[in-house]
């Protein structure tokens, strides 16, 4: 996907929140106040990403909010019995930990 899928629409879609995620973690278990900005770091091109924090609808506390709802509508899916994987629009990445036993990548086999 590289680093174009790192986008607000991304986060706001509810694909890559990792940042925002660790962001409201940091900002809640340090209390040194609030986050002002962040970006993902791609390790391949050495460089950071487009998307940043601020960037997004709302600042990092909107990417946060955002990222909070989406992890608490996944926790209570869980919770609920609906947590059954599905490979994402682009396919799963080759990197996956879980491709030994994941019966969509036996396909590929």
């Amino acid at each position: 996907a590289g680093k174009s899928a790192y986008s607000p629409r991304a986060v706001a879609e509810g694909q890559k929140l990792q940042l925002p995620l660790y962001a409201k973690g940091v900002e809640e278990a340090l209390g040194l106040g609030r986050v002002v900005e962040g970006f993902y770091w791609h390790v391949q091109q050495a460089e950071r990403s487009d998307f940043t924090l601020s960037r997004f609808e709302g600042g990092p506390t909107g990417a946060m909010a955002v990222a909070v709802a989406h992890a608490s509508d996944a926790l209570e899916g869980a919770r609920a019995g609906r947590f059954r994987p599905q490979p994402p629009d682009g396919g799963c990445p080759s990197y996956c930990s879980g491709a030994a036993f994941c019966w969509h990548q036996s396909r590929r086999w």
